[in-house]
């Protein structure tokens, strides 16, 4: 497997938190709970932690898009129109 690091210098990483940690709640539901509601525990992730998680998350996606739409072009342009026949 091929690794990619990216660098974001320091002075923007607290940007880069607040931009992707945007949706970070510091108490999510306790799923391990028995309990009827399921109590609110303080977040096990730190915002930074979560931003870094949604950062992966952004980059594998875009990723992924592209590589998709690439492999479509390429199946349409080895498609064999000629096999196409009306009856």
């Amino acid at each position: 497997m091929a690794v990619k690091t990216i660098n974001i210098k320091d002075a923007d990483v607290p940007e880069m938190i607040e931009v992707y940690g945007e949706d970070y709640q510091t108490e999510v539901i306790d799923e391990a709970s028995l309990e009827v509601p399921k109590p609110l525990i303080p977040n096990p992730q730190t915002k930074a932690q979560y931003a870094n998680e949604q950062l992966t998350f952004h980059l594998r996606e875009s990723i992924r898009i592209k590589v998709l739409r690439y492999r479509r072009k390429l199946l349409a342009q080895t498609l064999n129109t000629t096999d196409i026949t009306e009856g």
